[in-house]
């Protein structure tokens, strides 16, 4: 009875329907109170089943001096059913190999990395909160004269970030600020390494969860290109770990 059962859930019939389907076989002639009591399926919940077996065509309803009762289609057209679902897959899987280049089209598509750009002080504050529910942070911060309008918004995020205890992995500018932030928060939870200007690209990125955030000022505004895209982001953590290991190395 168990390959039965595979088989006929393979046809699209569920534990219960094949249940019922089974015990209207063994009766020949029955009614929703009987197949209840034999099943041990609730007989609201049978009437339901009853409904979906007589739309596939399993179940036949009959009305003898004004009862109910149901009896079972004949187990040929089990086969007979499988004899269409065949047919309709082979269909279906013609269909999809026609289709196939335009789905993987769409597919490829839809891989694009996701940018997003975050333009002015109010949504780049945006992006820092967004940045405070990480789990971790990379940082590489070499950009001597940060964007105007900044400063107090990127030290507001360190103090947040810190009080947060979030890890971090950073590379930052020789600068005092940097220095004080090196002497007051680094530790083995936030590795913060300040190097001399000249020691990598005048950069500001941002690595967290699957993004990469580039902060720059365009035409005096402050503005971030946000990559969204796990490849991308696992690519340039890597790149990160090996430049602040050759670093750990120069220092």
């Amino acid at each position: 009875m168990d390959i039965l059962t595979q088989s006929l859930r393979v046809l699209g019939f569920t534990d219960e329907e094949i249940s019922v389907y089974i015990a209207t076989l063994e009766e020949g002639s029955t009614t929703a109170l009987v197949l209840a009591r034999t099943t041990g399926i609730p007989r609201t919940t049978v009437y339901l089943l009853i409904e979906s077996l007589t739309a596939k065509g399993m179940i036949r309803e009959y009305v003898e001096d004004k009862k109910k009762s149901y009896r079972p289609a004949a187990p040929s057209e089990l086969l007979a059913r499988a004899h269409i679902m065949k047919q309709e897959i082979q269909t279906a899987t013609e269909s999809l190999r026609n289709e196939l280049p335009q789905l993987d089209a769409v597919f490829q598509n839809a891989q694009q990395p996701l940018v997003r750009i975050y333009n002015g002080i109010r949504e780049v504050e945006r992006l820092y909160e967004r940045m405070l529910l990480a789990d971790k942070l990379y940082i590489h911060s070499m950009i001597s004269s940060i964007p105007p309008g900044t400063e107090q918004l990127m030290q507001q995020f360190d103090t947040s970030r810190m009080k947060k205890m979030i890890p971090s992995v950073e590379i930052r500018v020789e600068s005092p600020e940097n220095r004080a932030l090196l002497e007051k928060y680094g530790s083995t939870r936030n590795q913060i390494m300040c190097v001399p200007a000249e020691f990598t690209p005048p950069v500001e990125l941002f690595l967290f969860e699957t993004c990469v955030v580039h902060l720059v000022a365009v035409n005096g505004v402050p503005t971030a290109t946000v990559i969204d895209d796990n490849a991308i982001s696992q690519f340039e953590r890597m790149r990160f770990h090996r430049l602040f290991e050759g670093l750990c190395d120069t220092v």
